[in-house]
């Protein structure tokens, strides 16, 4: 199931394929290693999402196309969705967490605490294999994530 901007049920396993990645194959790959990754990890119910300019093409701030050579690069905002892990997170680095809005901030494949999770990989994966610098924001639940807006979800 994909949710794209505001919620739109789009029939197929991954049926779109966000900015920066090559190819729906090379998309595809990353999201189910992403899938697998997790549940080794005990997230087996956790959603895996993308944000921003990825999933809409450009920026809802500026206006900018993904990846305008004028400026930076464009980032690929990668979610998760899962009240284990964030809870957890709330627990082990309370700081990190933004309970009001349901998610954490924006989580770096360098930070200890990415590391300590066990989800860095996901966050270099996404890196590498699109070669834009990426993060991960954990959300408590699927509501959250939708009420933030511009993404894409891949159940």
């Amino acid at each position: 199931m994909v949710f794209t901007g505001t919620p739109q049920q789009v029939p197929g396993e991954i049926p779109l394929r966000p900015m920066g990645f090559p190819s729906e194959a090379a998309y595809a790959r990353f999201v189910r290693s992403a899938y697998d990754e997790l549940s080794a990890l005990g997230y087996p119910n956790a959603l895996i999402g993308i944000r921003g300019s990825a999933a809409t093409g450009f920026s809802y701030r500026t206006g900018r196309a993904f990846n305008d050579s004028s400026t930076k690069p464009s980032d690929i905002d990668l979610a998760i969705i899962s009240r284990d892990l964030y809870e957890r997170i709330a627990v082990i680095a309370p700081r990190r967490v933004n309970s009001k809005q349901g998610r954490t901030d924006p989580l770096k494949s360098s930070d200890e605490l990415t590391v300590d999770l066990g989800i860095a990989d996901i966050i270099l994966r996404a890196r590498s294999g699109t070669g834009q610098p990426s993060s991960i924001v954990v959300y408590r639940d699927l509501q959250t994530f939708i009420d933030r807006r511009f993404f894409v979800a891949v159940e």
